[in-house]
């Protein structure tokens, strides 16, 4: 049994990715709702800490006959610029990022349990909460009811 990416566009992560969830707030929202690159883009736009004059995700075509040729889905790698400067942060899904990391898991009949392959797919709430931990980003309190954590124990 194989989970097939990507998951859906917009619509809920895959029941079996991520169930049960409870927030630090005490919000249950399952099944969590997928977020497109974009709208990770402008939140991280509206929210960039004043010292980076832009952000983005960057997709080359180098990088992903690479990533094919490893049988990794497709990916674009984030970054955060300032005038002089710019910062390689980490690699996101192209197509619709998940609530949760989720790496690909394949059923395996001889130890009747799941392989875990290399493909990782980062989920937006780790994604946003690494970017408020390393300032790349700024505490509000929208971000913190995204990621159900209070973001201003990040406060720099």
């Amino acid at each position: 049994m194989e989970l097939e990416g990507p998951y859906p566009e917009g619509g809920h992560q895959h029941p079996d990715l991520y169930q049960g969830l409870t927030q630090g707030q005490l919000l249950i929202r399952s099944p969590t709702r997928c977020m497109f690159p974009d709208e990770l883009l402008r939140l991280m736009w509206e929210h960039k800490a004043s010292r980076y004059n832009s952000c983005g995700v960057a997709v080359s075509d180098r990088t992903e006959e690479d990533r094919k040729h490893a049988n990794l889905n497709p990916a674009g790698t984030m970054w955060f610029a300032t005038r002089t400067v710019q910062d390689v942060l980490f690699v996101v899904p192209r197509n619709c990022l998940p609530y949760s990391s989720v790496r690909t898991k394949i059923w395996n009949e001889e130890r009747a349990q799941f392989d875990y392959t290399g493909n990782l797919d980062r989920g937006w709430r780790s994604a946003l909460e690494s970017l408020l931990k390393d300032g790349y980003i700024l505490p509000h309190e929208d971000l913190s009811y995204l990621i159900g954590k209070d973001t201003r124990q990040w406060r720099k």
